[in-house]
């Protein structure tokens, strides 16, 4: 399992932001249980879950919006926890004043961006529904 301080990193062949690994293994706790997954973990399972609902899509366009705001909001966590990282190692505010605001632009651009293609993929799957015709009964009509 991993913390909320764990840091997101690309593995192997799947060069999914989703692969989260650390820079330290928690093994099992002394009964043999795994601990209780974090929030990262939750976090990452959240938008796995987004992109499996997307990528099943009948539509190629909601597909790949829902691609892109996986891959989206695995970048804002990354962005998120560096900014983390850097007021951590700071021992003032002073020390941080340049770094911080631009991380802090970029993360706000990538969520505003994550609920742009968010609302684009909900009104096209919306539009889908109201053009799917309606099932007719299979009853015949008295002729005219």
């Amino acid at each position: 399992m991993h913390d909320d301080n764990d840091v997101l990193k690309t593995s192997g062949e799947d060069s999914s932001l989703l692969t989260p690994e650390t820079t330290h293994r928690e093994g099992a706790n002394a009964r043999g249980a795994s601990p209780p997954a974090s929030r990262l973990d939750r976090r990452l399972q959240r938008i796995s879950d987004y992109l499996d609902t997307a990528l099943s899509s009948p539509m190629p366009e909601v597909a790949l919006i829902g691609g892109i705001n996986a891959d989206l909001a695995a970048m804002q966590i990354r962005l998120s926890q560096s900014i983390e990282e850097i007021l951590a190692e700071c021992a003032s505010a002073r020390d941080y004043m340049d770094a911080v605001p631009e991380g802090v632009e970029m993360l706000l651009k990538v969520s505003r961006q994550i609920e742009r293609g968010t609302r684009l993929a909900k009104d096209l799957s919306r539009s889908q529904v109201q053009r799917e015709p309606t099932p007719r009964s299979n009853k015949s009509e008295p002729a005219s």
